[in-house]
């Protein structure tokens, strides 16, 4: 994701260009290897990482399914299910951005997901922490704080 897609949305926020999600989305999948496995990674992605070793079968990678790209521009709204797709809509060159890619290599499956805040409003920011705070206090119990939800919690109540 860091040598692929962070560059890629870098570089369309700083020229604020109009590019569809599913387009973003393609142009990902293109460069990490297509999900029906018709063209292979794109071995200048892969060569940058330095936590590949050189026993890593690069014909072994495969994207598990389109990336999904999501910003407050879809007319949707953010759909956090894994059988979310990316829309034709424009990207938001600010607010959050959702994005989320699964990769298999060999018998091993991962998924990343990740949120980018850009120049977000006090409630974008705030309500981004929400699903922080709760998946912190998932695996708590009565009387059992951990730092993290009782800092979002701080947060989100001065707010």
């Amino acid at each position: 994701m860091a040598h692929s897609f962070v560059p890629k949305l870098e570089t369309i926020l700083d020229n604020q260009s109009k590019i569809a999600h599913i387009r973003l989305a393609d142009y990902i999948e293109n460069r990490l290897g297509t999900s029906d496995g018709t063209k292979g990674p794109d071995m200048r992605v892969f060569n940058r990482s330095k936590h590949l070793g050189p026993d890593v079968d690069y014909n072994m990678v495969e994207v598990t399914y389109t990336p999904i790209i999501q910003s407050k521009n879809t007319k949707t709204g953010y759909d956090l299910k894994p059988s979310a797709i990316s829309s034709e809509d424009n990207m938001a060159v600010s607010g959050v951005i959702l994005c989320s890619i699964g990769i298999k290599y060999k018998a091993y499956c991962a998924q990343i997901g990740r949120s980018f805040l850009v120049d977000p409003t006090k409630v974008e920011f705030h309500i981004s922490l929400l699903p922080c705070s709760y998946s912190a206090s998932a695996g708590t119990r009565p009387k059992l704080y951990l730092p993290a939800e009782s800092s979002a919690r701080t947060v989100i109540q001065d707010a």
